[in-house]
């Protein structure tokens, strides 16, 4: 009696899961589009502050949605965003909380690296032992923007310029690069730093044959500076390589948003719910 008993109370028990782990297949299956939409929506974000990032021009928070509360205005990037439409409570706890810690982070640093182009910009104006002879105000209006666009007297009578943003000089690789290959081209160009805006709020003009020291000691002097401040250059580097990590979960959960052993062990779950 004991054994018929038994085998009952299991082909039951069996059957239950059977049933429940049917309808957790069948509900998995229904929002799978859903889930797979905010995913490929994810992926497509860090990709885009990724590439930012490795063009020197990072997303700021201007860069998106703005609602008006009062007197204040809230940007709402994408994961904020989903923290708000409450989307975010559908994505896997653990890589919904990375993706709102790295989106503040790459916004941060975004925040961070103005504020450091501003001092550098600053201490530029006050090292003249690094150029040949005293720096030029180049501003639109001298009594408004005063120092906010300088450069290097123009010796050669330069006309051509190749733009970069204000972050190359805080990166010592990059900016002896770029130093370099003018030097060696036979063009002569001019270097132009902006930080964003109309006009820029910060902008330097390097001019070709005005420095006063080698490109190796100008850009040393000026990264070990920013450096001091905020290592731009050591964060950029961390950013980056968590951003590849959680692309790499956004692009496999785009794929395959509930995977077998969520589902298994989510129907389990649910037979005691």
């Amino acid at each position: 009696m004991n054994t018929v008993v038994t085998s009952i109370l299991t082909s039951a028990a069996v059957s239950l899961f059977t049933f429940v782990l049917g309808l957790k297949s069948g509900k998995n299956q229904a929002d799978r589009a859903f889930l797979q939409g905010l995913y490929k929506q994810l992926y497509a974000h860090f990709s885009e502050l990724e590439a930012g990032i490795n063009d020197n021009r990072p997303k700021k928070w201007e860069d998106y949605k703005s609602i008006q509360q009062g007197n204040r205005t809230q940007f709402y990037p994408p994961v904020k965003e989903m923290q708000r439409t409450g989307d975010i409570l559908y994505l896997k706890k653990r890589i919904a909380d990375q993706a709102i810690q790295l989106e503040l982070d790459c916004l941060g640093y975004r925040w961070n690296l103005d504020e450091l182009c501003v001092k550098v910009h600053e201490h530029l104006i006050q090292c003249p032992e690094l150029f040949k002879d005293a720096l030029v105000d180049e501003s639109y209006d001298k009594k408004k923007d005063s120092l906010k666009k300088v450069g290097t007297p123009n010796p050669t009578g330069c006309r051509t310029y190749r733009n970069f943003a204000y972050g190359v000089l805080l990166n010592k690789e990059k900016l002896i690069s770029q130093l370099n290959e003018r030097d060696a081209s036979d063009s002569g160009y001019a270097l132009d730093f902006t930080m964003k805006g109309n006009p820029p709020k910060r902008e330097f003009i390097l001019y070709p044959e005005s420095l006063a020291v080698d490109n190796e000691t100008f850009a040393k002097t000026i990264t070990e500076y920013a450096n001091s401040e905020f290592n731009s250059v050591a964060v950029e580097k961390e950013l980056l390589k968590r951003i590849e990590k959680i692309k790499k979960k956004m692009a496999k959960r785009a794929k395959n948003p509930t995977g077998f052993w969520e589902t298994f062990v989510g129907a389990f779950i649910d037979i005691f719910h």
